[in-house]
């Protein structure tokens, strides 16, 4: 059975999360677009995840971006940020900032 403090100590816990995730969101929205790109293959033809800063026009790899977010943002784990970049390119953050898969900070 779970204690009312470790309950509000949960429920504190996820807001600080939600309030990260929707700054780094925001954030992303702001000066990022997700774009889907076509690479060469051998034989084919396969397509990947790209990011487009708005900024200056550049492509980044979803790597570099995370790279960028860990320097602006602090030092937050990196399957948090690729959780955060992976459901913002994939439109799956929810209107309360909840991630598709919960990770630690």
């Amino acid at each position: 059975m779970i204690t009312e403090k470790q309950l509000n100590i949960i429920i504190e816990n996820e807001t600080i999360q939600n309030r990260i995730v929707k700054t780094i969101v925001n954030y992303l929205r702001n000066y990022y677009e997700p774009i889907i790109a076509i690479f060469p293959d051998k034989n084919d033809y396969t397509t990947g995840g790209l990011i487009h800063n708005n900024i200056d026009g550049t492509t980044l790899s979803p790597k570099a971006l995370k790279e960028r977010l860990k320097y602006k943002f602090g030092d937050l784990s990196d399957e948090f940020l690729e959780q955060i970049i992976s459901d913002w390119f994939n439109d799956k953050i929810t209107d309360d900032y909840l991630l598709s898969k919960p990770v630690s900070m």
